[in-house]
């Protein structure tokens, strides 16, 4: 099927036929339903509270405060090393990337 992610195949029960459609809606608690047309599944999920609405979280809610940083790491750790190589570039080959001038 071309452009899945734009197509749901769905079964018919009234034509026993899988069809393609185009715009599909969604709705897990079947709101759109009258009462006594309502899947046995969201039937106990509103039962499960006597019928009453789930309560509200009660705990409060701690939210870490927003911070940006010029590390892609969380903790950056500075050592002096002592080198043992007597190459200039302690054996490592460096160059520069053309396209952002960043050396690798």
């Amino acid at each position: 099927i071309p452009h899945t992610t734009k197509n749901i195949i769905w079964y018919d029960p009234e034509t026993s036929r899988v069809k393609i459609a185009t715009h599909a809606r969604f709705d897990e608690g079947m709101n759109d339903l009258p009462l006594d047309s309502i899947p046995p599944n969201v039937v106990h999920l509103q039962r499960t509270q006597a019928g009453e609405a789930l309560p509200a979280d009660t705990d409060a809610l701690t939210i870490p405060p927003f911070a940006v940083g010029s590390s892609p790491f969380f903790e950056t750790i500075v050592k002096t090393l002592k080198p043992t190589c007597q190459h200039p570039q302690f054996g490592l080959s460096l160059d520069t990337d053309t396209l952002t001038n960043r050396v690798f």
